[in-house]
């Protein structure tokens, strides 16, 4: 219900960073080399490359914005008149009576996720603070639960307060979602259909983060003109482990 059943808590996840590039050619000829971390779980899962320290300051403030957004929500769903007439019109045609249905549902829905998110947001601060790679487990499962609580609509949907916490993609389905576009900015050159979509994850984070300035990079966006890696961007990294973080151009 909750967005459990996937999720085996006697033998919960091991992870590991993975390295993705994307060589990116820039409109001005120049080429790049960048460099993409995420956090892949042995169950297929691929997450995004944030590291335990920002994973616990996101859940720090989920905790405080996460019981603001909880009664929004709820507030929105008791409002019938406003919530049934935007559930049909958001509906596909021929699913409108199913949309009014979770809408009424979400009434009670709602106040029992958000209470199920804010204490995941507390063990996350926790487990922040202890350093502990169960972060991991903890932002897969609260994303679980977010998307549950949605419906299963996309990470964008309106809705969705965490969209960071939930997989960008599954080893099963990553070849088929992420590996058939192409882009111009993209150098493709002799990349197997499985580089294809490590280019292609790569490059919706970093062009995602340039256009943004984002909160736990101090409001800074990323730069156009030179190599990105996931390892630069994170403040607690020591510099002994972090020499190859500037790549070279090509």
């Amino acid at each position: 219900m909750l967005g459990l059943e996937n999720l085996n808590f006697f033998t919960l996840p091991t992870w590991r960073e993975e390295r993705m590039v994307w060589k990116e050619e820039t409109s001005s000829g120049i080429r790049l080399v960048h460099v993409f971390r995420p956090m892949v779980s042995d169950q297929g899962d691929i997450c995004n490359d944030n590291p335990k320290h920002m994973l616990g300051e996101k859940c720090s403030v989920l905790l405080l914005i996460r019981p603001i957004h909880t009664l929004a929500k709820t507030f929105f769903h008791l409002c019938l008149p406003l919530s049934l007439t935007v559930a049909i019109l958001r509906a596909k045609k021929g699913d409108e009576l199913k949309a009014c249905v979770q809408t009424l549902a979400d009434i009670v829905r709602t106040p029992v996720y958000g209470i199920a998110l804010w204490v995941c947001a507390a063990v996350g601060l926790v487990l922040g603070i202890a350093d502990s790679d169960h972060l991991f487990t903890l932002r897969l499962l609260a994303g679980r639960i977010e998307q549950h609580l949605n419906w299963g609509e996309p990470k964008n949907a309106f809705w969705t307060l965490a969209p960071c916490f939930q997989p960008a993609s599954h080893e099963d389905e990553f070849i088929a979602t992420w590996g058939q576009r192409r882009y111009s900015d993209t150098i493709y050159d002799h990349l197997t259909p499985r580089q294809c979509a490590e280019a292609n994850l790569a490059r919706a984070a970093f062009t995602s983060r340039r256009k943004k300035p984002i909160l736990f990079y101090c409001f800074s966006t990323w730069r156009k003109d030179s190599p990105l890696d996931s390892h630069k961007f994170d403040r607690f990294r020591s510099p002994c482990r972090d020499i190859d973080r500037l790549l070279p151009v090509i």
